[in-house]
């Protein structure tokens, strides 16, 4: 009879200690959860950024290529003038 309860209260001990280490691990989990969500809205956030910085730089190339077509335009004028220029001299 005392050996039962010494087993009943060693699985009552065992129960206890296997509760408390699933919760701790439950918690573990919880937390990794929480932390795994909050990597993907940063992960997201900077998807967005990236596509706005990806866009910046199309329009900065879009510019670019005008302001170069505008100067070549320019230097051809130049060259015109230059050339209207010294034939009046």
């Amino acid at each position: 009879m005392e050996q039962n309860y010494s087993n009943e209260k060693l699985l009552l001990q065992r129960g206890h200690s296997l509760k408390k280490s699933l919760q701790a691990e439950n918690l573990k989990l919880e937390k990794a959860q929480t932390q795994q969500n909050e990597h993907r809205y940063t992960l997201q956030a900077l998807n967005e950024k990236l596509d706005t910085v990806k866009k910046n730089f199309n329009e900065i190339d879009e510019v670019n290529a005008v302001l170069h077509s505008n100067i070549s335009a320019l230097e051809s004028k130049k060259v015109a003038l230059k050339s209207e220029f010294d034939k009046e001299e």
